[in-house]
């Protein structure tokens, strides 16, 4: 479980009994960035000939960032972003008869050390599996798509071409963190939830097998004035489980 705290610029327009509609507030050339940090564990137990069985731990960390940039309001009250990664970092590791191994990715490239010892290392250059994801590439791709005001993507862009340049990476999980505002009008303390499929991360060259679903519960805990500005403060809790990816018969 994952729990935080957003502050978010919204239309919220006053009812009676201090109830509110929450709706999403941008203005052209606003800026907004996103800092998502994740860690997975598993054990894995593997039945031997051997009197003893064998156990290996593994560990996934993700570091990321990504940049929601404003481009136009129309004039049904729509949003136009730009969305990009500005950080993207993994690494993957593993304990196996007492040895660490691990397997770094980043801006850089792609370095494998076990222990402490760096025992291979290659730059994006030198990399030509056309499934592994590129980072300084991902870096610079942008996509865009079209919000409304109830934080619903009504209009996914050119984000669907992107993916296909990047099948080891789910692009579609820079909008976990998009609010999706309930549709009637809320009072302090209402809660609401809204659920969020992703494709588990993987290293490249190894597709991902497993999809992370996400239910997103939110608390409206407060609305405030901040620069002059109606916000509002909702508080977020983050419940994850995994399930199998069904194969293709």
């Amino acid at each position: 479980m994952v729990a935080g705290l957003l502050i978010i610029s919204t239309a919220a327009s006053a009812q009676k009994d201090n109830w509110v509609n929450l709706r999403l507030k941008l203005k052209p050339g606003e800026n907004f960035l996103y800092r998502i940090s994740a860690e997975t564990r598993a054990s894995i137990l593997s039945k031997t000939s051997q009197k003893n069985d064998r156990e290996e731990t593994q560990q996934v960390n993700l570091d990321m960032e990504y940049g929601l940039e404003c481009i136009d309001v129309t004039e049904s009250e729509t949003f136009h972003v730009r969305i990009g990664y500005t950080k993207y970092r993994m690494e993957l590791a593993s304990v196996r008869d007492g040895i660490m191994r691990r397997s770094r990715m980043d801006e850089r490239g792609i370095r494998h050390y076990e222990g402490d010892t760096l025992i291979l290392e290659h730059t994006w250059e030198h990399i030509s599996d056309p499934i592994a994801l590129s980072i300084p590439k991902l870096l610079d791709t942008k996509f865009l798509c079209e919000l409304d005001a109830g934080g619903q993507i009504i209009d996914r862009g050119n984000l669907e071409e992107l993916q296909k340049q990047f099948p080891a990476i789910d692009l579609g999980q820079m909008l976990w963190q998009q609010v999706v505002f309930p549709e009637e009008a809320i009072a302090i303390g209402a809660e609401w939830s809204n659920i969020v499929e992703q494709k588990q991360p993987s290293m490249p060259g190894s597709p991902a097998t497993r999809i992370l679903v996400n239910d997103y519960r939110y608390r409206l805990a407060d609305i405030k004035n901040i620069d002059e500005r109606k916000c509002a403060e909702i508080a977020v809790t983050v419940n994850s489980k995994l399930k199998e990816v069904e194969k293709k018969r």
